[in-house]
Parts: structure tokens; sequence; C-alpha cells
């Protein structure tokens, strides 16, 4: 299947269509950069480039084969930083004038070009060294082990800066070749399959990686430095198997401490692909390239990052899924890339690790986005060139996944949610999607309209504020539930799936409600002595729970309670002040003592058998709080 995607520079070649025409004006254009950049569209790139571990530059050529969707223009863009030295220019194998400027490559379009046309355009160029070890999308540094790393990281705008290509989402090219020729000291990772090294004259090598599956702009890349090569075999979960390659830096120490998280590697992809559908470029590989950067980048199946935590290889290797087989449309809903793939994380955690590990991630995940009270998961216009605001931690990431860990919860099936998944990835793999897009899915196969959800959550702004107050009156509990949210000017009320912890004697229940109001009551049928209510224990909601407070009546006691009575061989003790110890001393009539127990649980059990029938005073006492009840001893 992807030989059909993969487009044939060759059968390509014999499409050339022949350029004819005065000299190139610049000056005489007249339309936008952005017309004549989407004059075409981008079907291969082809990059052939020379790189070292030692410094930024770069030179070499680019082949771009392009489709012609307009040819009402004289003119054609590309975009190419400034800084760039274009050494010269040809379309369809013959040299043409051309301008560069304010980052942009313009050039002419054959005169006789016709739509859907292949236009074979290649740019010869280079770019210098930055002395402070960066130029913006290419970086060199020391690693820890004081070696150079030279890499890449163009995510979102940064591609222009070391080749030249069309920076626009929905514009994936069908397939790829990198070329890198470097040192043969070193190695030199990219994107798709190595099929080839050459051995070069000048102690020099050419790693020649190809991929024939669609890719954005901003996935392409190279590492290159003394890498070592650590490959292995996993399973993609239907029976099938992917190449699992690592370039790692060349030290058998340092090789020894990573090696087991570098292995779990396939254990994630084996778990993602039951969870997401099977690892979308499993016919080329996964990979890792290590860098001295913060973080990671999923350039595609060749995540480049700087160490094996578990939760960052998670959140990366997702990305094969989301960001790079399924592409946000545009950078307003960044949370395609990034909420999916920080849930991930989640979902890795859920099956693979312990329980305890799941509750930290998702408690620091929810203290996070409350630390500041506005903000919404969608990248509003007036930001999307924002890149801090695209990459806001705490609503593009940690935000973001909290909102799909709550359409989990609105759904109330697993199966429905990843079934979901599985189809949004199918229906707009290796093309680009919105947030709505994902929101059709999930209305489509669970029936839910999730309309006014992602109104609150996606487009909204803030978290509710919960305020609860709750009493039992024989075998009813009624609890009272006041909703204050964090940002009111834009988002007032979250209409709000809760889940309420209901804890007696003898265990425990969970009963879901939907607050549909900011002042709302629940009655829910109860013969069991309640002690406490939690809200959302398990953390499905991002929420703030400001009080929970029990309504005592007139005549119930605020601090203790005492059943049953009369009692016979035993009664409890409860204690409203969950937390502290208290004495409990039993009295006869004559005022003498007859038991005196020290007590710490919510309820304590205190054995009577040994008392004879009659009244008894049972007084309670903690630090700050005082309780006397009057006994019936009978005997049944």
């Amino acid at each position: 299947m992807t030989g059909c995607r993969f487009i044939c520079r060759i059968i390509y070649l014999l499409q050339v269509v022949t350029f004819c025409g005065n000299a190139f004006n610049a000056g005489a254009q007249t339309n936008s950069s952005e017309e004549l950049l989407n004059a075409v569209d981008i079907k291969f790139y082809h990059l052939d480039l020379e790189v070292n571990n030692m410094s930024t530059e770069i030179k070499g050529n680019t082949v771009i084969l392009a489709s012609v969707v307009d040819n009402s223009y004289d003119s054609l863009a590309l975009e190419l930083a400034t800084d760039a030295v274009i050494d010269s220019m040809k379309v369809n194998s013959i040299s043409v004038e051309f301008s560069h400027y304010n980052d942009m490559i313009l050039f002419p379009q054959p005169q006789d070009a016709q739509v859907n046309d292949i236009l074979e355009i290649i740019v010869y160029y280079q770019v210098a060294s930055a002395s402070y070890g960066w130029n913006e999308g290419i970086y060199n540094e020391k690693n820890l082990h004081n070696k150079s790393v030279t890499w890449t990281l163009s995510e979102p705008f940064a591609s222009k800066s070391w080749f030249p290509c069309k920076q626009v989402l929905d514009d994936k090219a069908d397939s790829l070749y990198v070329f890198l020729t470097a040192p043969d000291s070193v190695l030199a990772g990219s994107n798709g399959l190595l099929t080839d090294i050459v051995e070069l004259e000048n102690n020099s090598r050419r790693f020649e990686w190809k991929s024939r599956y669609p890719i954005a702009y901003y996935l392409i890349s190279f590492a290159v430095a003394d890498y070592m090569d650590y490959s292995f075999m996993a399973s993609t979960a239907d029976g099938d198997s992917v190449l699992v390659q690592n370039y790692i830096y060349n030290d058998s120490a340092y090789f020894l401490s990573v090696k087991p998280d570098i292995d779990a590697t396939a254990q994630l992809i084996e778990l993602f692909s039951e969870k997401f559908g099977v690892y979308p470029f499993s016919e080329e590989k996964y990979g890792h390239c290590v860098a001295p950067m913060g973080g990671g980048m999923e350039h595609q199946t060749m995540t480049t990052l700087v160490n094996f935590s578990f939760a960052l290889v998670a959140h990366e290797l997702a990305h094969q899924w989301f960001g790079d087989e399924v592409t946000c449309s545009d950078w307003q809903h960044i949370w395609i890339n990034e909420g999916f793939a920080s849930y991930a994380e989640y979902i890795a955690i859920e099956n693979l690790l312990t329980k305890q590990e799941l509750q930290n991630w998702l408690g620091s995940a929810n203290a996070y986005i409350l630390s500041a009270p506005d903000g919404s998961v969608y990248v509003p216009e007036n930001s999307v060139d924002d890149e801090n605001r695209i990459f806001d931690y705490r609503l593009s990431y940690r935000k973001g996944a909290l909102l799909l860990h709550m359409m989990r919860h609105e759904l109330g099936s697993d199966e429905l949610f990843f079934n979901a998944i599985k189809l949004y990835v199918d229906r707009y793999g290796s093309s680009v999607a919105s947030a709505e897009d994902f929101k059709d899915v999930v209305e489509e196969i669970s029936g839910i309209d999730f309309d006014n959800f992602f109104e609150q959550w996606y487009y909204g702004e803030g978290y509710p504020i919960f305020n609860l107050q709750w009493k039992q009156n024989n075998d009813s509990l009624y609890i009272y539930s006041s909703q204050t949210t964090s940002f009111p000017s834009v988002t007032p009320f979250f209409n709000t799936l809760i889940d309420l912890k209901i804890e007696y004697l003898d265990g425990d229940t969970i009963v879901q409600v939907r607050q549909e109001a900011s002042q709302d009551t629940f009655v829910i049928p109860m013969n069991k002595s309640v002690y406490r209510i939690s809200v959302d224990p398990d953390m499905w909601l991002i929420r703030e729970i400001d009080s929970i407070d029990r309504i005592f009546s007139n005549k119930e006691d605020k601090y203790f309670n005492l059943f049953p009575n009369p009692a016979s061989d035993h009664f409890y003790i409860q204690n409203y002040n969950i937390g502290q110890g208290y004495r409990i001393k039993i009295y006869n009539f004559k005022g003498s003592l007859m038991k005196d127990i020290e007590g710490y649980e919510v309820f304590t059990k205190v054995d009577i058998s040994d008392l004879t029938q009659g009244i008894y005073q049972v007084i309670i006492t903690s630090d700050q709080n005082k309780s006397v009840f009057k006994l019936i001893r009978v005997d049944l």
C-alpha cells in the first residue's frame, strides 16, 4: 500500500515541461507570496546535503517535485531563510533566474505549464555555521560526554532555515529522500529507512535515507554525532513487527544505563498499536537520535530526544499517530498533536506502571492547569504565530490531555473511546485534521452530542470550582453543589459529569451525577450511615474542590455519633473530625468509670458484652470537642 503513496522521481521526470520565455523579473511580481506558494502541491523532497557534527554548516541541494495547482501565475515561490546562500536554481533541468528575500524564493513558472504537470525544482545552496552554536532550526552543542552533536528541530516555522520548502501543514510530501554526507567517524540519522551507506573519498560517507510515507515539512530532520546503532524488532500487536533503530552516544557505560529504558519502547509500540491502531510507519521503522536538547521532537520515524525517560519516550512515540500520521490542520488546533501525545503518557502509565504513578501523573497535571485561572486549549487566532502560546505546556499539553480524559469519562466506555481514536486515525491518516474533526468522529461512534463540551472545555477558558454541602435524613442523602468558575467572563459555568464517592461503615460506592446549573441539588437513596463524601476521587475532571461540609440538624451532634442505641453486645462511635484521635469513657448510673478507650478511626467498635443491662453515659472527647450520649444496654 505504501508503494502506491511513493511518487517515483523517474516517472515524474518523464513529464518534464520545457521552460521558455523572458528572464525573470521579480520587480514585476504583484501576487502575494502565499498565493505563489500555494500554486504548487509538493510531492517529493530529496535533500542531498553535506553535514557534520562540529557545526551547523550545511551545503548541497534540494530537489523538489511539485504538481502545478494554478498555472495562471508568471511566478512561483518556495520558502528559504534569507541567511541561506543560493548558488543556483533549475526548473525542469533549465537554469532560471530567481529572487531571494524575506525568506522567500521567487522564480518563474514555465509558460506552458498545465495544471497537474510535475515540475522538478532544484535549489543549490549553503548555510554558514553560526558562531553561537545554532541557526534557527539547526543546533550544535556538546553532550554530557563532551562530544559534539548537530541536529535539526524545525517545528513550527524553521524548516526554511535549512532547506527550501513549503511550510503549509496540509501540503504533505508524498515521499522523501534525505542523503547526508558526513565524516566517516560519525553516524547521520534521518527519516525512513537507511537504504545504503556509500563510502566516499576524503574520509566521508553518504547515508541514504528514504521514506515512502506522506510527511509534513516540519517532521523532516537529521542528527549527526559519534553514535552507535542499537536496533531491535518490536511487535505491532497485529502479528507483525517493526524495526526500532536507535542512534545513541557511542559510550558503553551510557549504553548500559539507558538500554532498559530504550527496550521499553517495544512494549509501548505494542500497547499503542492496540489502543490507536497499528503503528502507522511499520514498513519503515521507529527510531531515536539522542541530542543535548530540551525534551524531544517527534520527527517522523526518527524522534530526536534528550533521554529515554518513560513519559518522554511514550509522548514522542504517540506523536507518530498524533502529529505525524494525523497532523493538526493549523496551529490553532495543536491539541491534535500535543494533547493526544500528552494523554498517551497517561495511557502508558495506566497500562505499564503502577497505580500510584498514575495518580501522581494526574495530580501533577491537574495542579499545573490550576496554576493559572484562564486559557483555552484552542489557540486563538491572534496567537497563531506565537510559538510560546502554541506550545503552552499548561494549555496545549496538560489541559489538552485532560480534555481527552474527560471525554473518556463522558463516554463511559473505554471500548467506545479507543474505537473512536482508531476510526479517527484511519480516516485522517496521511492527512490533517482539526479538533472538530475528532469531535465529529466521537459523536458518530457514540451518538453523544459534544457541542457543549467543546464550547466549555476546548474553546472556553478556566475550570469549575465546587463547594458542596450534604446531609442525611433517614434513607436519603442530600447533596447541594455550588459551582463557580475560575474565569467567569469567558466560561461562567461548566455542565459537568461528577463522580461522588460515598463512604459508610462497611464500604463505599461511586455515584455519578451531572451538575446542570450553578446551584444544583442531588437526592440519593442511602440506607447506610454515611460518614464522608469525596468529589471526583479518581480525578476525571479539571477542577478545584473548595469545600465539602456536612450539614447537621439542631439535635444532631456535630463531632461524634453513637449507634445503634439501644445496643446489646457492642456499639460504634462515628468520628466526624476525621484525622483526629479521641477518648471514649463509659460511666454507669452511679458515676463509676466502666471503660476508657482510645479511638483513632472513622468508626470505633466498642465491646459492651460484659456490661449489665441499664443506662450508661458515654463521654467522647478530642483536643477541641466533647460529646455526651446516653446509652441503653439491653440483652437480646
